[in-house]
């Protein structure tokens, strides 16, 4: 059975978040950027450690941290800045091939001057180690204060009672509450953030605005990993994942409520496969019982944005189809250009998923020929490969539409 890890070991293991999503041999028929694509207004990240650029900086007592070395080795500047990678994320690779320079900065790094400004822009609120359940992710709780990558003095957050003040973690303990930003309570910041919106200044209606702006989404993995740990029985786990996209769904139209029309989904796919996962299996292999998880998880969330859809006009949508992918990449994973899909480039212990990657931690010589990172998420390599057929059309990997489609 999985063991906790401790403190930075934790800052991974909720979130093997898609670290098999969608990679696919890269052909000259797959697109880096479409020529002639209109870029939508404004960009929104919601969700796990797949597309948090920073934000859990901000979480004094949250094991779930990369603002350390070897992490950003390969980001422009060599520094760590937060994201769980050796370099960009699929947050920077998505936000580019939709014509923007990289991922909108981090919720909690921002300014209330810099947040007027973002608000028009995009903005990104997702946290590693967060679920769909506001219960995920509250065991990264560390008993010692850990402290920030950055200073508090440029942070500042919405809040009713004074919308200049300083960070406080007892004046935003919803949001601040364990070692993650729910979902739930992303989606609150973002409500938050909205009244700092300006026609005049994002010239713009916010209407118009958000009805063509994009909405990227990572959720479910790491609330899998926690009813895995708890030996629920088959009948207990069919009726925990039905409830979980049903949720999901009650999220999105949240989001809906708020403006958004334009939803980019990455699903689930062989999170068993992720290092910190294969070293428990003595025979080396992935967990099958996850892997079976994020089916039934793909499957129930495929049936809740179809009822989704049909309840609420003008709603465009695409989710990644990674298990068919991911697992052809499991199988040959030379083929699709890596050396070494089992072990993480950096870690320790077998297949390098004992523990986080950190500055005492075994380092690989090459990230590039590594499918993983760390013992949960992808090279920086791994994201790009993964967002191109996301856009692509051969083969097709993203449904019902790609996400360029959303677009226009």
């Amino acid at each position: 059975m999985y063991s906790p890890m401790k403190a930075a070991s934790m800052a991974g293991r909720w979130s093997c978040v898609l670290a098999t999503l969608l990679l696919s041999f890269v052909t000259e028929k797959t697109t880096w950027r479409a020529e002639g694509k209109t870029v939508p207004p404004g960009l929104f990240v919601f969700g796990d450690s797949i597309l948090d650029v920073g934000n859990n900086n901000f979480l004094t007592r949250t094991t779930a941290k990369a603002n350390f070395p070897p992490n950003g080795m390969d980001f422009p500047g060599g520094k760590p800045t937060g994201r769980f990678s050796n370099g960009y994320n699929a947050a920077d690779y998505l936000a580019q091939q939709y014509g923007f320079d990289a991922s909108p900065p981090a919720f909690f790094s921002l300014s209330q001057s810099q947040l007027r400004t973002s608000i028009c822009k995009g903005i990104n609120f997702a946290s590693g180690g967060s679920g769909i359940l506001a219960s995920t992710g509250t065991s990264l709780v560390s008993t010692h204060r850990s402290l920030p990558f950055r200073s508090f003095s440029s942070l500042s957050l919405i809040t009713q009672t004074n919308k200049d003040a300083l960070y406080n973690p007892a004046m935003h303990a919803s949001t601040m509450q364990g070692g993650a930003i729910s979902m739930d309570a992303q989606l609150d910041n973002f409500k938050n953030s909205l009244k700092s919106f300006s026609a005049g200044r994002c010239s713009a209606t916010k209407g118009d605005f958000l009805s063509k702006s994009i909405f990227l989404l990572s959720a479910g993995s790491n609330d899998l990993f926690g009813l895995y740990r708890s030996n629920s029985t088959t009948t207990q786990t069919s009726e925990f994942i039905t409830s979980l996209a049903s949720k999901y769904g009650t999220q999105l139209t949240t989001l809906y409520g708020y403006g958004a029309r334009r939803f980019g989904i990455l699903g689930l796919s062989l999170i068993g496969c992720c290092p910190s996962f294969r070293r428990l299996n003595t025979t080396g292999d992935c967990i099958a019982a996850l892997d079976d998880y994020a089916l039934q998880f793909n499957k129930a969330l495929s049936k809740v944005l179809k009822q989704f859809v049909s309840a609420h006009a003008g709603v465009k949508y695409s989710v990644g189809d990674g298990l068919s992918i991911g697992k052809l990449i499991a199988d040959n994973p030379l083929k699709y250009g890596f050396k070494e899909f089992k072990s993480a480039c950096c870690g320790s212990g077998k297949f390098n998923g004992e523990s986080a990657c950190t500055q005492n931690a075994t380092l690989c010589s090459d990230r590039d020929d590594h499918f993983f990172w760390d013992f949960f998420h992808p090279t920086a390599s791994t994201a790009k490969l993964q967002v191109r057929l996301l856009f692509g059309s051969s083969p097709s990997v993203a449904n019902p539409i790609n996400f360029g489609g959303l677009v226009g």
